[in-house]
């Protein structure tokens, strides 16, 4: 939602603060770490997070190095890492016992754990983590800073909450969509979760099987550090120790049972943790001549890790410098859409495209619509289309896979995909396509009778 909402004003501050939000997860992580003493650590999980490629590349992920591919994605789970990690040093002080237990400081991080929560629903996972921590025995206080910590969440979701109430029925309309995520009163909803969470994961399995150095290196020292962490809050009570190992425990657990579908890309808010335990493993070496040999297969195999790294950075520079830039893009669409126009089209182009037309709908609106289980007045593709009639309709490389999957009958989107062939041909005509190497085949169909000819 907060996301959203700042991404309406306007695509250049949004991507300025999408930008800080990359940037202030590192930083608020260094702050953390510095504040507990770690500095080191936290400079090796940077380089960790930066430089190491720990999955297969994708579309979506084109070096598997996690800080990259976040950076280019413009999507709402960077700020809950960077909102929750702002939320961890906001307790830490409280934590580790350097200050009295402050109900002002509880309410900040649950202040902070909610806006987590407004970005996406799954950043109610720092609010977990937090209450587990502000729970361990022996904790002073423990009943006022738990209160505090959640006066601070609700009063972060309370503009959310009144917005929600003042047309509850759309609320509820909006939220259909989502409503198999949320089957929480259905035990196969946990099950099934449990039994699909490893799905989450198979990019990096992908690229363990694929041999990559990064992904064999990190994954074994994690278990490593986490191993070391679990030691030393046994043997010393460490709050740093018990803090890392909590926040990964929750994080995990609560992703395991709770949240659905099991996408990679969720893992944002992990990454910065596990890689402070890969960091653990990489520092924690055995001192003295007999780890010398020790330390010698770390460095080598933390240097072979990032050298793998710099490879994908250099094969993401090379795609960059011949693919076809959005901008680029949007010019050459600007060419072939007539201007003035009321356009239907996914809203990947809006940003390029609104401008040059007069209206710009979004095609999500009435495949949504047409759609039973996502709606409480379901409707047909072509009624949904008359409610707001365009004269241009806009074929993109993702809709025409669609249309042209969904031929066979078996396809879950058959009868959607049959309905805006159907319409295409009954009320427009096709007047300009052209092909781009980087994204593919782009069709426009005009709707406007006397263009067609009828």
């Amino acid at each position: 939602f907060l996301t959203a909402w700042i991404f309406g004003i306007h695509p250049r501050p949004f991507a300025v603060l999408v930008l800080a939000a990359h940037v202030g997860a590192v930083v608020l992580g260094t702050l953390a770490l510095r504040a507990a003493g770690l500095s080191l650590l936290g400079a090796a999980a940077a380089v960790v997070l930066a430089t190491w490629s720990l999955a297969v590349p994708s579309p979506s992920h084109l070096t598997g190095i996690p800080l990259v591919d976040a950076g280019r994605l413009a999507r709402y789970d960077q700020p809950v890492a960077t909102f929750g990690l702002a939320g961890l040093l906001a307790l830490w002080p409280v934590l580790a016992r350097r200050v009295p237990p402050s109900a002002g400081r509880a309410a900040l991080a649950g202040l902070l754990f909610g806006l987590a929560t407004l970005c996406h629903a799954y950043g109610a996972a720092w609010l977990l983590v937090g209450l587990a921590l502000l729970a361990w025995p022996g904790r002073p206080g423990r009943a006022r800073l738990t209160v505090a910590l959640l006066a601070g969440f609700a009063a972060a979701l309370a503009p959310w909450a009144a917005y929600a109430a003042g047309d509850w029925a759309a609320t509820r309309g909006q939220y259909l969509v989502q409503a198999s995520r949320m089957a929480f009163l259905d035990p196969r909803f946990y099950v099934d979760n449990l039994l699909q969470e490893w799905r989450r994961y198979v990019p990096l399995a992908a690229a363990a099987a694929g041999g990559q150095v990064g992904v064999w290196v990190w994954a074994v020292a994690a278990l490593a550090g986490l191993w070391r962490l679990l030691v030393e809050a046994r043997r010393s009570r460490s709050t740093a120790a018990l803090l890392l190992l909590v926040a990964v425990a929750v994080v995990v657990g609560s992703y395991a049972t709770l949240l659905r579908p099991p996408l990679f890309h969720y893992l944002a808010p992990l990454w910065p943790l596990l890689s402070l335990c890969v960091a653990v493993a990489l520092l924690d070496a055995p001192k003295g001549a007999g780890g010398r040999a020790v330390r010698l297969a770390l460095l080598a195999a933390g240097l072979a890790a990032t050298a793998e790294g710099a490879l994908a950075y250099g094969r993401l520079q090379d795609r960059a410098r011949t693919s076809t830039s959005y901008t680029a893009l949007c010019a050459r669409l600007r060419g072939i859409v007539p201007p003035g126009t009321r356009l239907a089209a996914l809203p990947h182009y809006w940003f390029g495209l609104r401008p040059h037309v007069a209206d710009y709908r979004s095609l999500y609106v009435p495949l949504t619509q047409a759609r039973p289980e996502l709606t409480f007045v379901p409707t047909t593709f072509v009624a949904a289309m008359d409610a707001h009639p365009p004269e241009i309709v806009l074929i993109d490389p993702p809709m025409r896979e669609l249309i042209g999957q969904a031929r066979v009958p078996a396809h879950r989107f058959h009868r959607l995909a049959a309905e805006v062939r159907d319409y295409l041909a009954a009320r427009g005509c096709l007047t300009a396509t052209f092909t781009d190497a980087s994204y593919g085949r782009f069709e426009v169909y005009d709707l406007r009778p006397a263009r067609c000819g009828r």
